[in-house]
């Protein structure tokens, strides 16, 4: 999670282009099965701020189920 990719950010050229799309943060939550990781869903918010507790279980139950479609197709 980055709350605001305004400031210093660990992708600082993702962030040029997320801020300038009109993103000021992102949450990444990893889709996986056992102990593979098979991808991750991201987040982008025009917001900057951290997820609720409550927004990122919702966010995690997505993953999950987002996670199952993909193995049965």
């Amino acid at each position: 999670m980055h709350d605001d990719l305004r400031r210093a950010s660990p992708w600082p050229r993702f962030a040029v282009q997320a801020v300038a799309s009109g993103f000021l943060s992102v949450c990444a939550f990893p889709l996986v099965v056992r102990s593979s990781v098979l991808g991750t869903m991201n987040l982008f918010m025009a917001e900057p701020g951290q997820l609720a507790p409550t927004d990122v279980a919702v966010a995690q139950a997505l993953g999950h189920a987002a996670t199952l479609t993909l193995l049965q197709n």
